[in-house]
């Protein structure tokens, strides 16, 4: 009688190893999909930062215009940042009596970022004093 019962359990282990099997697999898949959902936002935020620093940069080209001209005023002037490459700021400056506005957006790939700035300029040409009023971010 016992060797009757060993007989029929030697299927046994195959499917058990099977279902193990079946069950490492569907883990692994699990992880290599948060993997890749991770991946992806990680680039998003890279993609946002990079879009920031190049609004910021517009800013600052539009202060060092400024400090060569401090009538300077223009709308919508567009550069490439860096040089050659598919990213653009562009930006936008008005004077307002003592104080000016500028507004950059920055675009790279789909992302785009709009920066404000307000200031007020005090001082000579050459050694005068940006205050930032406010910075918003759009």
């Amino acid at each position: 009688m016992k060797s009757l019962i060993l007989k029929n359990e030697k299927g046994q282990v195959l499917i058990i190893v099977l279902f193990i099997m079946l069950f490492i697999f569907l883990l692994i898949s699990a992880l290599a999909d948060l993997m890749s959902v991770d991946t992806l936002m990680v680039n998003n935020q890279l993609q946002s930062i990079k879009t920031g620093y190049i609004a910021d940069a517009g800013i600052e080209d539009g202060i060092s215009r400024l400090r060569l001209n401090d009538r300077y005023a223009v709308t919508n002037l567009s550069v490439n940042f860096p040089s050659g490459s598919s990213s653009t700021y562009t930006f936008t400056v008005w004077n307002t009596g003592d104080s000016r506005t500028i507004i950059s957006t920055a675009t790279l790939g789909n992302y785009t970022q709009v920066k404000e700035a307000e200031f007020r300029i005090s001082g000579r040409a050459n050694t005068f004093t940006v205050n930032i009023l406010f910075s918003n971010v759009r």
